[in-house]
């Protein structure tokens, strides 16, 4: 059975000494295909985009190959999103739909994780008795319940790197790597930490190592995930910060962007805001959600800022990085905000030149949800320094392509190609490792 030695001291030790040293290990060899194969239908954030990828490795080291349509798979894994009611109705769908697949083949291996599993084990078999396996997000092991051949599996599944994909993902130029899993806030309308658990950081020589063998793949932007990202390290000996990290990341060769969400206010420390401003390869952008504009909806939101918190977060971020772009969440509609708690801060915050663009979000009736609501997202637009309403995020592709509604920095590259399934790619820049010019505006936000 295939095998893999994951060497991030080793990786760590070839970028210091720079891009002539020799590689330590260029890349793992797969088993020769055993004729099986998976499909990995994934719906919901970045996180869940890593995770299927890091199943989609595990099933590699297995034998199996990725299958041309769900009707030729021998396992199908889904992974599923709670976090909005839509999503939740899409994998209920999905599941409906496989069962006539199940009926025609009933040797299929049909597996759920995702947010939609944890807690939720006894009451899903109930519901869904054709699907042969749940599992919380992360807890890729489990996949030895229904895939025998992970068994003679060398290493630890749980600690596969993300990079180890099907053999049709190699030449993205774009990654998503978690670095730290779970959330340690209680926002009243958040499920996450009641599916993902506390948060637990990767080691940062893990983290490392893994970028530096993305770079050998020919990635060269790279986005560092976690629920609360600029929490990283608080758990680690040593406790490095998100800083420290970055500052590892940008000394891989090979990268020449790095982006990280989402962050917490809470979280946003001085040194993290003086890292993205001196390291060449960290974009100038960050995504720090403020939710609301009012403090009582703050507070019964579990947040614990105040919007003058936030400003001042703002400000020094804008002082440190001239021409930042700043990405922002509010949910409009949270429970118990009255109309005019929304004008009389709200409004009056989103025009304020806080952030570079919005993304505005309803709340829906939810009988699960602590809050008794989940987020729909209606629409993101761009607001600039004059208060400016400017081209919405999600407009016309053929128009960013063009440049009209691109970001002049490297906030997002100015061309993103569709990819097979669905797949946003960012399309690769010049190799020089200097920074290039800013923003002269700052408002564009995509």
């Amino acid at each position: 059975m295939g095998t893999m030695t994951i060497v991030p001291e080793t990786a760590l030790r070839d970028l210091r000494r720079g891009p002539d040293a020799p590689a330590t290990e260029a890349a793992p060899e797969r088993e020769p295909g055993n004729g099986k194969k998976y499909s990995i239908w994934t719906i919901g954030c970045q996180m869940n985009e890593s995770e299927s990828a890091q199943v989609g490795a595990a099933l590699e080291l297995a034998g199996y190959r990725p299958a041309p349509a769900e009707s030729e798979a021998d396992v199908i894994v889904l992974n599923s999103c709670v976090v909005r009611n839509s999503a939740e109705q899409k994998v209920v769908g999905k599941l409906g739909a496989l069962q006539r697949l199940k009926r025609a083949n009933p040797d299929l291996k049909i597996a759920l994780t995702g947010c939609m599993v944890t807690g939720q084990e006894a009451a899903l078999t109930k519901r869904f008795p054709h699907v042969d396996l749940f599992f919380r997000p992360s807890a890729v092991e489990r996949l030895t319940e229904i895939v025998p051949e992970l068994a003679g599996v060398e290493d630890d599944l749980t600690e596969l790197p993300h990079y180890y994909g099907a053999a049709e993902q190699q030449g993205q130029v774009t990654a998503f790597m978690p670095i730290i899993f779970g959330c340690n806030y209680v926002c009243s309308y958040c499920i996450i930490p009641y599916r993902r658990g506390k948060e637990r950081s990767r080691p940062l020589l893990s983290v490392v190592g893994e970028g530096w063998m993305l770079a050998k793949r020919g990635v060269r932007e790279i986005t560092l995930l976690g629920q609360t990202v600029n929490a990283y390290g608080h758990d680690l000996p040593g406790t490095p910060d998100l800083a420290d990290l970055l500052a590892e990341v940008d000394r891989v060769e090979g990268i020449e962007r790095i982006r990280f969400l989402t962050s917490h206010p809470q979280k946003m420390t001085t040194k993290l805001i003086r890292a993205v401003a001196d390291l060449p390869r960290v974009c100038e952008h960050i995504n720090l959600p403020v939710q609301a504009g009012h403090d009582e909806t703050l507070r019964r939101m579990r947040r614990n800022y105040t919007t003058d918190d936030y400003r001042r977060v703002i400000h020094e971020i804008r002082e440190t990085i001239p021409n930042v772009t700043i990405a922002t969440d509010i949910i409009v509609g949270f429970a118990g905000e009255t109309e005019a708690q929304f004008r009389g801060r709200s409004i009056c915050w989103a025009n304020s030149n806080s952030t570079s663009s919005m993304s505005r979000c309803t709340r829906r009736a939810r009988r699960r949800s602590p809050a008794a609501g989940t987020t729909t997202c209606r629409r993101r637009r761009s607001i600039g320094g004059t208060g400016r309403s400017s081209s919405c995020r999600r407009g016309s592709r053929r128009g960013r392509r063009r440049g009209s509604s691109a970001a002049r920095t490297r906030c997002w590259s100015t061309a993103r190609p569709r990819a097979a399934g669905g797949a946003a790619r960012a399309a690769t820049s010049s190799s020089s490792s200097t920074r290039p010019a800013r923003n002269p505006t700052g408002s564009a936000s995509w």
